[in-house]
């Protein structure tokens, strides 16, 4: 907890009280969830070699209109499980259809390297909209993350 930097304050007691039990609280929330998604998109692309790339779109739009509606305060009346399980499935749904729009799109590129730096961009620009989701609340960055799906819905049909 202390700092190699001089420049960085230390964090006080409280404070890592406080970041102990949310990460106790919290062990469902984590990193895994995404790469289980993702492991499963590739699973889905495999398995069905054809998928329809408009039909994913439209999941993953439902999706983010899901979650940009479904009030999270609900969960909260469920025992701690259900409430994981759903609002987990409920809210990182639309991770699994962009993974399968990303898995179909490399598939169909001339160039692994462009791909790859587009996704990485990609998870800069997103990463970036998180982070600015604190000050402006979720339901922005769903709208923005809606919007980026949209462009790249109608790049992916040009010619």
């Amino acid at each position: 907890w202390k700092s190699r930097r001089r420049e960085r304050p230390e964090i006080s007691q409280q404070m890592q009280a406080l970041i102990r039990r949310l990460s106790r609280e919290n062990v469902l929330w984590s990193a895994e969830r995404i790469l289980v998604l993702i492991l499963l998109a590739n699973v889905i692309a495999y398995r069905w070699k054809h998928i329809n790339v408009k039909l994913i779109y439209v999941c993953l739009g439902c999706s983010l209109v899901i979650a940009y509606f479904l009030p999270l305060s609900w969960f909260n009346i469920l025992p701690f499980l259900p409430r994981v399980i759903l609002s987990g499935v409920a809210l990182n749904l639309p991770i699994l259809f962009a993974g399968i729009v990303f898995i179909n799109s490399f598939k169909k590129t001339q160039s692994a390297n462009v791909a790859f730096g587009s996704n990485l961009l990609g998870a800069g620009v997103g990463g970036i909209l998180e982070s600015v989701s604190f000050v402006t609340g979720i339901h922005m960055l769903l709208v923005l993350v809606a919007l980026f799906y949209l462009a790249s819905f109608l790049v992916l049909r040009r010619p």
